[in-house]
């Protein structure tokens, strides 16, 4: 077979793969429910498809990706479609493979490897955590896409124009607008078209048209100097504080919530809560330096672990079992191919191909920097399967030549190693976890009794899981179990006496046991939590005058002009 005809076989591998994942997608939860970030992500999409504008307060996550969704669903009809938006993702991500095949050739071309090309294709092709995330909705498919493309536009090319910079400077403009941290590689990408310097103006003028939009209106409608999005100070201070182990695992619910909220009560915008938190973590970072570069030590070493350690969503749980188990079955894996990447990027380095190593360095300092991470570290992917390929002639020579040179075993198997070395349990499977969510599956199908057990069972593997407890006690309290609900809940009140959700539930679960007076001290006590508490404010007012305390509700009344003023308080105290 010619490598031509490798190189379309492996396309046609890459399609069929994303393809039968889209299938097996399908027959699961996951295919109506968007989870955490991804839900985020779909509600601001269909706000702006109703023209609303979910960035009213500002661009505390990045905008990009929510205006590719609602285009994406403009496209595709009427009513927007996740499963639309997922086959435009997978067409991507095949696009990427492409993109990593064309910049293999060159790469091999240079090299004297012809088959660099489809060996990287199939690596970044098979690598189960690449079509997972192409699958979720979530920003790598597009990111992958354009990252691939602004490279094949500019780097390893003999004959560059002004136009392929610019349009490749477009892409990473957009490319940083969906996700910020891909600005790293500007100053690597400037470093290797140095010696073109109209091609690096050009670049520079594409980046800029890129970033407009987000710039332009963070000077115009929210007073502030910033490119892109201004959420880097929390997702910092996750990865930079003494405690960073447990701060770095915190998944989305209240733990988590509570942590947000530790910023100043009165900082409601944004761009000032983001200030508090990389002050916070300057100052946690000179306090103690010495911990703060063990830290990122440690990080070096979690970020090319075998693991793929997951931030909100744990992919291990829908390959556990089920429709997408196949996809867990795919033979790539991290942990042999970083230490072939480390030999393909030490040779490209001695012949003269310097930019795979510095673009693959710089995305995969964002690791040490924020968090370790797998949307983190699947960024890298494109650049680790060009290197993994080299890496596979490195040891093709080796078999020929029935030799490892002497001096390559010093450095070459401590990276074999590594990927080995057992790290925090945290980053392991967590079956707690996988059932939490089994839960919320079952609790949006209402069915309250499955969610009941799937919480429970959940609580069994993970007793500590606080976000858990809550749900339990919603699930329990939907069910008119209150006594129940009241004891799954009161561990997490213990823990975080201010959380107004947890709050909120326990009054209502109070109220249901027709114990108004309880009811009414926990909707006070979520009334003085900080934030727009009008409506709670109300509620409370009812409960005092429900449990025959008519002089603590107009005491509270009163206290709030807003509230003394409103007419359904004015009502309720009239009766």
């Amino acid at each position: 077979m010619t490598l031509r005809r490798v190189e379309w076989a492996v396309l046609a591998v890459a399609l069929a793969v994303r393809w039968g994942g889209l299938a097996s997608m399908a027959e699961t939860p996951w295919a109506d429910a968007p989870l955490v970030d991804a839900y985020t992500y779909w509600e601001q999409a269909k706000q702006l498809l109703a023209d609303k504008d979910p960035f009213r307060g500002g661009y505390y996550q990045p905008p990009g990706y929510p205006h590719f969704l609602a285009l994406v669903s403009r496209l595709g009809g009427d009513e927007p479609s996740l499963a639309w938006v997922r086959q435009v993702q997978a067409l991507l991500g095949w696009l990427t493979t492409v993109g990593v095949l064309v910049l293999g050739r060159r790469l091999g071309e240079r090299l004297e490897q012809p088959w660099l090309g489809a060996a990287a294709a199939g690596l970044y092709t098979l690598y189960p955590t690449v079509i997972l995330f192409e699958q979720d909705i979530l920003t790598p498919a597009l990111t992958g896409a354009l990252f691939v493309g602004a490279l094949v536009l500019v780097w390893l090319r003999d004959s560059l124009t002004s136009w392929r910079g610019a349009l490749a400077g477009l892409l990473l403009g957009v490319c940083a607008a969906v996700h910020p941290t891909y600005l790293l590689v500007v100053p690597p990408l400037i470093w290797i078209l140095r010696q073109r310097r109209k091609t690096v103006l050009a670049l520079g003028l594409g980046l800029a048209l890129g970033l407009a939009p987000t710039t332009v209106r963070n000077w115009r409608d929210f007073d502030q100097v910033a490119l892109v999005s201004h959420n880097a100070g929390l997702n910092l201070f996750l990865a930079n504080n003494p405690d960073w182990k447990d701060t770095g695992f915190l998944k989305a619910g209240l733990p988590f919530r509570q942590l947000v909220l530790e910023a100043e009560p009165h900082l409601r915008d944004s761009f000032a809560r983001n200030e508090y938190w990389l002050d916070r973590t300057r100052s946690e970072v000179l306090e103690d330096p010495a911990t703060w570069l063990g830290g990122v030590a440690t990080r070096a070493l979690w970020s090319v672990n075998r693991l793929e350690i997951p931030r909100n969503e744990d992919y291990r749980c829908r390959t556990s079992k089920g429709a997408l188990s196949w996809v867990g079955w795919l033979p790539v894996r991290y942990a042999w191919v970083f230490p072939l990447a480390l030999l393909g990027g030490v040779r490209s380095w001695r012949r003269g191909e310097r930019g795979l190593a510095l673009l693959w360095g710089a995305l995969h300092a964002q690791l040490l920097i924020f968090l370790v991470a797998d949307r983190y570290r699947v960024s890298t992917w494109p650049l680790v399967a060009l290197a993994g390929a080299g890496g596979l002639g490195v040891v093709l020579d080796w078999v020929r030549a029935h030799r490892v040179p002497g001096r390559t075993w010093v450095w070459w198997l401590p990276a074999v190693v590594v990927p080995w070395v057992p790290i925090d349990e945290r980053a392991g499977p967590q079956p707690g976890w996988c059932l939490h969510v089994e839960g919320h599956f079952a609790w949006m199908a209402k069915d309250f009794p499955l969610a009941a057990r799937r919480y429970e069972a959940a609580l069994t593997a993970d007793s500590g899981a606080l976000n858990t407890r809550y749900w339990l006690a919603q699930a329990l309290h939907e069910l008119d179990r209150h006594d129940d609900a009241a004891d799954a809940l009161g561990p997490v009140l213990a823990a975080f006496p201010a959380s107004y959700p947890a709050l909120m539930l326990m009054s209502r679960i109070h109220s249901a046991r027709r114990d108004y007076a309880q009811a009414a001290r926990m909707a006070g006590r979520a009334y003085r939590v900080p934030g727009p508490r009008t409506n709670t404010g109300i509620r409370w007012i009812k409960l005092l005058l429900r449990a025959g305390d008519r002089a603590g509700a107009e005491a509270a009344a009163a206290a709030d002009p807003k509230l003394a003023e409103h007419p359904k308080v004015l009502e309720a105290l009239s009766r």
